[in-house]
């Protein structure tokens, strides 16, 4: 009988913390935390480039500190060199805390950890009807520019998920064309998402998803109405949507009560701007380029494997319209529906455990359990590589690596992220 070859795991050092190397932010974002922070940062930054870990047990506080902190983090030296930040938390990381978790370049989270998201807050003594309004713009593009960069580093690990839990949702969606029930992949990725998590966190994904799925009704009942004037100026063209919009809503209410109260005003106002948003939001950028580099992810496997064959033919065109076909209608709407996740997290009071966390993308790992990311990929590629280069008795040295077996790179600070497939 043939003895069983043991293999022991190389740890990636990109995805595991070191306490050897390491800042602690524990207690309230105050400009006294930031000043210890920064400096401890600056002086191992001055020892290497090796990835620093970022030890968080905070409740929160300044949002500005954040903002500091983060900046200095995340940015980069004279040299233009910038380096990896890990993220971990064992107790809390509340408000800025939990901002500053899912920032990290890989986030860890141990199993008894709390998590807690809401919208900016700010203590006022008194507060006038013009600085109500005043602070109440302030807040949305606050909450909206939080919720771009925490999508940023979301939308990697939800593809992720997706990864996981894609078979279920193709079941999910076979299930349903079974029974003629209008069911689109989308809202199958959502329901398997809800299994995963509490009920209060499935209240917040179904939100998310309505957003999408109100945003495409939209888009498929008053854009193509609205572009026949597109040849009009700019303000014309406002008007012809809003026209359009009215039209719609009267439609939508056609056996139900609804006047152009202060109400129904503020619906007609919500769905202009989400049409706007959806054209001219400083997302849209970020979701196209994430739609593009992670569409293979979502490509069905018989047109994964088609994809594949044309890569390796060289014919990158064909390649192209199978991802158009198949992945983009697809993998677009999912990037809509995780930015609008993080902004429904940054928007209320949404409380959630490590498990949780993790399924929404906000961390890449819970420690200690199977909840894991990158870091097991990259780590049994490498055990796989050393393995087949390891000879048997009486066998040959490998030359080189198998091809596919190398261990990807970390991706560097702030660079495209890097395609996936299934």
């Amino acid at each position: 009988m043939a003895e069983k070859k043991q293999v022991t795991v190389t740890p990636d050092p990109d995805c595991r913390e070191n306490p050897n190397r390491c800042i602690r932010i524990f207690g309230e974002f105050t400009d006294e935390l930031a000043e210890r922070v920064l400096v401890d940062f600056a002086a191992l930054r001055a020892q290497g480039n090796e990835p620093v870990t970022v030890y968080i047990n905070s409740y929160g506080g300044s949002f500005r500190v954040l903002e500091i902190i983060n900046g200095a983090l995340n940015g980069r030296n004279q040299d233009g060199r910038g380096v990896r930040i890990i993220t971990v938390c064992y107790a809390t990381a509340a408000s800025a805390a939990a901002n500053m978790l899912a920032f990290g370049d890989y986030a860890i989270a141990f199993p008894k950890a709390s998590i807690y998201f809401h919208g900016v807050r700010r203590l006022e003594d008194e507060i006038t009807a013009e600085k109500a309004a005043r602070l109440s713009r302030e807040y949305l593009e606050l909450n909206r520019s939080t919720a771009n960069e925490l999508a940023a580093k979301v939308f990697g690990r939800l593809v992720h998920r997706y990864m996981l839990l894609k078979e279920e949702a193709e079941r999910i969606l076979r299930r349903a064309k079974k029974k003629k029930e209008t069911k689109n992949p989308l809202a199958c990725f959502a329901e398997c998402l809800c299994g995963k998590v509490g009920n209060r966190t499935s209240a917040l994904v179904m939100r998310s998803v309505k957003v999408i799925l109100d945003r495409q009704d939209l888009m498929v009942r008053v854009i193509p109405r609205a572009l026949k004037n597109r040849h009009l100026n700019a303000l014309k063209q406002d008007a012809s949507v809003l026209r359009h919009l009215l039209e719609y809503e009267v439609e939508q209410h056609r056996d139900r009560p609804w006047r152009l109260d202060e109400d129904g005003v503020a619906q007609l106002t919500a769905d202009y701007f989400l049409i706007r948003e959806h054209f001219f939001g400083e997302h849209v950028a970020i979701v196209e380029r994430y739609a593009r580099t992670f569409a293979s992810a979502f490509l069905p496997e018989t047109a994964f494997k088609r994809y594949q064959k044309m890569l390796a033919e060289k014919k990158e065109s064909k390649a192209a319209e199978i991802l158009s076909k198949h992945a983009e209608p697809i993998a677009e709407p999912f990037f809509y529906f995780a930015h609008a996740l993080c902004r429904n997290l940054v928007q209320s009071e949404n409380p959630l455990s490590s498990s949780e966390a993790y399924w929404l993308g906000i961390v890449d790992e819970v420690a200690g359990t199977p909840l894991a990311g990158y870091r097991q990929v990259s780590e049994r590629q490498e055990t796989e590589q050393k393995a087949a280069t390891t000879p048997a008795a009486g066998q040959p040295t490998a030359s080189s690596p198998q091809p596919g077996q190398s261990p990807p790179a970390a991706p560097p600070l702030n660079a495209e992220p890097a395609p996936a497939h299934p």
